[in-house]
């Protein structure tokens, strides 16, 4: 950044001696001197005052450019890292923050965000840039005539200054206005994208279309209103500093001795104010930028600062090959209640799952079933009691593999069947036999082998591609791939008719590769393979039945 200072410095040095030698005056020019009494000519000297000036133009130029691909390469690294980092700390969150927020938030924290963070630092790189070149070139007119110098660059400093502190409340303001419009435009088009069926059923597209249409003109505006604040100076400063040179020159040259020396000093004085007055543009311009990007860029550092205390990436995880087996799962004195509500979803459970166990829960819609499974697999941490696995405190200081999960709602990525039941493995490291034995497991192998491109065949965004009961499938299958101690069902075959869910049901009974199986369920016949049957009412375990209490309550007429 300095060599650029030093670059636009030296072309200054260069100049006055060309303009001398072009009015053929040597005066204090020790350049033409030296030259003169090596015998050149005054033609020569011409020629070699105009070769290094346009050396010292040429390597201004390189330096200019070399400084500027520096510096995005640079601010492009370090959004990488910003981006990366806030992206982990996202992920690795508690459960229970990922529900307190909206994901439009997320999805705009992780694009317009991190991008405005980038154009934030990219902003402050050249401000220090500009900076040296602006100092420099400020030596260089002191030195040239301290006088016009010092009265031109007050006039200048002064109308900045007064701009940006008669500007700066605003566009604080229209820097959190972009903020917070981007946010909602993305909820907008999630919500529109998602209620896609409804929208085109109900012909109601208008109304999601004058939500964005109003969202992106007052975001557009408000950028459009920052560029203007950013610009005008700019047009001002530059007729502005071209009068006050002229005339601080007109006054010099009332009282200058020689006029030929004062066309060479003024020359370079209007090169250095050429170069000058673009350089203060773009420190004050950046300046702005930087004000604007403000609220974007405390959003990220929020994220970036997240304390390690809040992040389950803290906690000991067990890899895939890990050597933990689950034995028994115990809930002691579970109370807990979401951190900005007042309602208990779940009061004093008390409950112990040994190894063989097939525990069915049921419950009213609300009950905390979902809630409860939540908490014992570690995705929620007790508001009081504790959690434990084979004797040892959960707390959320655990989790394994060890625990395979089929939650109500199945999310498929948009790549193939394959990968979508190997989910989280590689395509080289997924095992051809675990596919078709879970596959078969989940009744959905026969579906899968008259497809044209079996298992490489692509779902579609979330499954487009396929029927509710062969997402639910897809996504059963997958929690049978890995080989886990325990497995547990939330509502994961509402979508299937009772023939092919008393299949699976058999299917994973008869394996017996599970040491603890749980099931959620409403429909009753789901539950008729449990060995004990929770239910729970209002946030409490009412009973526990046997099987043999179950069957006979319900299923005996």
């Amino acid at each position: 950044m300095s060599l650029c200072g030093i670059s636009e410095l030296f072309t200054l040095a260069t100049l006055n001696p060309l303009i001398n030698s072009l009015s053929s005056d040597d005066s204090n020019q020790w350049i033409i001197k030296f030259l003169s009494n090596r015998q050149f000519d005054s033609e020569h000297i011409l020629i070699i005052n105009f070769a290094i000036f346009s050396l010292a133009i040429i390597f201004s130029t390189f330096m200019r450019l070399f400084t500027i691909r520096s510096n995005c390469n640079f601010a492009a690294n370090i959004g990488s890292e910003i981006s990366s980092k806030s992206f982990f700390n996202i992920l690795n969150r508690d459960y229970e923050r990922h529900l307190s927020t909206n994901t439009s938030t997320t999805i705009s924290n992780l694009t317009a965000n991190v991008a405005r963070t980038v154009s934030a630092l990219n902003c402050y790189l050249l401000i220090i840039t500009n900076g040296f070149i602006s100092s420099f070139l400020l030596l260089s007119l002191f030195l040239v005539n301290w006088k016009i110098s010092s009265f031109t660059i007050i006039v200048i400093s002064s109308i900045y200054i007064a701009i940006l502190f008669l500007i700066k409340k605003e566009i604080d303001i229209k820097g959190e206005n972009i903020k917070i419009l981007t946010e909602k435009l993305i909820k907008n088009i999630q919500e529109s994208l998602g209620s896609i069926r409804e929208i085109i059923l109900r012909n109601n597209s208008q109304q999601y279309l004058k939500k964005y249409s109003f969202y992106d003109m007052q975001l557009r505006q408000t950028q459009a209103d920052i560029e203007v604040q950013i610009n005008i100076p700019r047009y001002l400063i530059e007729n502005l500093g071209i009068l006050t040179i002229c005339f601080s020159a007109l006054i010099v040259s009332l009282y200058s001795t020689s006029n030929t020396n004062f066309i060479a000093i003024f020359g370079v004085l209007l090169l250095a104010f050429q170069r000058l007055i673009p350089a203060l543009n773009q420190i004050y311009s950046n300046l702005v930028k930087l004000k604007s990007f403000l609220p974007s860029v405390k959003e990220i550092i929020k994220i970036i600062a997240t304390s390690n205390q809040t992040l389950s990436s803290k906690n000991k995880i067990i890899d895939k090959n890990s050597n933990l087996r689950i034995n028994n799962i115990t809930a002691k004195g579970v109370f807990f209640k979401y951190f900005d509500s007042k309602n208990w979803i779940l009061k004093n459970i008390n409950l112990s799952i040994c190894e063989g166990d097939c525990i069915g829960i049921m419950g009213e819609t609300g009950s905390g079933k979902s809630t409860f499974i939540d908490i014992l697999i570690g995705l929620l941490k007790p508001s009081s009691g504790e959690i434990q696995i084979n004797q040892n405190l959960l707390n959320n200081e655990l989790k394994t593999s060890s625990i395979s999960y089929v939650p109500q709602t199945i999310f498929l990525k948009d790549g193939t069947i394959r990968g979508n039941i190997a989910f989280d493995y590689e395509s080289d490291d997924i095992n051809s036999r675990n596919l078709i034995r879970s596959s078969k497991e989940a009744e959905i192998y026969n579906f899968i082998k008259e497809l044209p491109n079996g298992f490489d065949t692509i779902v579609g965004e979330n499954g487009v591609k396929l029927s509710g009961g062969q997402r639910q499938r897809i996504g059963i299958a997958r929690s049978l791939y890995s080989e886990s101690d325990v497995l547990i069902f939330d509502e994961s075959t509402s979508s299937l008719d009772i023939k092919t869910e008393k299949k699976i049901i058999n299917n994973i009974v008869n394996s017996k590769r599970y040491k603890i199986i749980i099931m959620i369920a409403h429909r009753l016949n789901t539950l008729k393979n449990c060995n004990k049957i929770i239910e729970i009412n209002k946030g409490e375990i009412k009973k526990i039945f046997s099987n043999k209490e179950f069957l006979f309550e319900y299923f005996t007429s």
